[in-house]
């Protein structure tokens, strides 16, 4: 099979045994949903071609040979190829399979394409399409390509939940997943985001070059993080200025500083979530923290969210390995499609 993960910069194309259900080769380009509105859909399709026919070649398989080719990710949102309706959770690889839609894109595949549902966390009053009000819509969420790559952790570490998973990137993504395996939670927070724009567009670009981590400080981070839960974000980033200026810090001290105070509002989005904060309490019982990611930013997560759950002992925090982190979109988006062509079949 052939799972391709579309997201709003880049879009890989992963071929999947499935037998094993081990990723044989992945393709990347540098194409995402945010082109389509400048260039239009077909340079996305084009891109999208180019990830799965690479991917095919270093794998050394043939068009032949694929049974199917499944598309997750931003690439099933209004701005990517296909707007496909989020399912609502709790959503687990059988709910999310209910919600696939087979659509023919003949510049990319010569076969309909099986594209994977986001997943958006209503409370039960709005899911009838009633809108949400002001005072209720931190209790709402939506997601497009976690859903894949939570259901692929959850496979390639053989876990049952419920378990509590830190995906962090342009946007932190904090989910919950109950005892079935379903997603229940998500909050969301933009990060990355905000590291960007604090350091291109504000003042404080003279101090940092930046948003990206560089080389860590472990001190310098913590001391963010401190500074954010003590002080708030606003107080802690100008505070990025007076470290350029009156102390003695290097670029790298000061975006681990950047960083620590932005993970510190993560830290406050769990805490606060009426249903993810109990857990983090230890009011359940004990419970696993799990950070995928990329690096730099999972060992980032990985430190700070260790020193913030030194104090509570029901909360385990663990940071995933790099290689099952780089298989599991696709093999989460597998898995769906797998159990959708079994319902089809009856």
């Amino acid at each position: 099979m052939v799972a391709i993960d579309g997201g709003t910069t880049n879009t890989r194309a992963s071929v999947v045994d499935l037998e094993s259900l081990a990723v044989r080769a992945t393709a990347r380009r540098a194409a995402g949903a945010r082109n389509t509105g400048a260039q239009g859909r077909e340079s996305l399709e084009a891109a999208t071609a180019e990830a799965v026919s690479s991917a095919l070649e270093q794998a050394g398989v043939v068009e032949e040979e694929v049974a199917e080719v499944v598309a997750s990710g931003m690439i099933t949102s209004e701005a990517g190829l296909l707007d496909v309706p989020h399912v609502v959770a709790p959503a687990g690889v059988r709910e999310v399979a209910q919600g696939t839609v087979r659509r023919l894109f003949p510049p990319i595949w010569p076969a309909p394409i099986t594209f994977v549902p986001g997943v958006k966390v209503l409370e039960v009053p709005y899911q009838s399409g009633r809108p949400v009000p002001v005072e209720r819509i931190m209790t709402q969420d939506i997601m497009r390509g976690e859903e894949s790559e939570t259901l692929g952790l959850l496979h390639l570490l053989k876990l049952r939940g419920p378990a509590i998973f830190v995906l962090p990137g342009s946007h932190t993504k904090l989910l919950l997943v109950d005892e079935e395996n379903r997603i229940t939670t998500s909050v969301t927070t933009i990060a990355g985001e905000l590291a960007s724009a604090v350091a291109s567009a504000t003042l404080l670009a003279r101090s940092l070059e930046s948003g990206n981590l560089g080389t860590v400080d472990e001190e310098a981070a913590l001391a963010g993080f401190e500074a954010a839960r003590r002080h708030g974000l606003g107080r802690s980033l100008f505070s990025l200025r007076l470290l350029h200026l009156l102390a003695a810090t290097n670029v790298d001290q000061r975006k681990s500083y950047l960083w620590g105070a932005l993970v510190a509002g993560d830290v406050a989005a769990l805490e606060a979530d009426p249903r993810l904060g109990p857990l983090a309490r230890g009011e359940h019982g004990e419970v696993a923290l799990l950070i995928g990611g990329s690096d730099p930013l999972r060992s980032f997560f990985g430190l700070i969210f260790r020193q913030w759950a030194a104090s509570r002992p029901a909360l385990h925090v663990n940071v995933l390995a790099p290689e099952v982190v780089a298989q599991a979109s696709a093999v989460g988006a597998t898995l769906v499609a797998l159990e959708a062509r079994r319902a089809d079949r009856g």
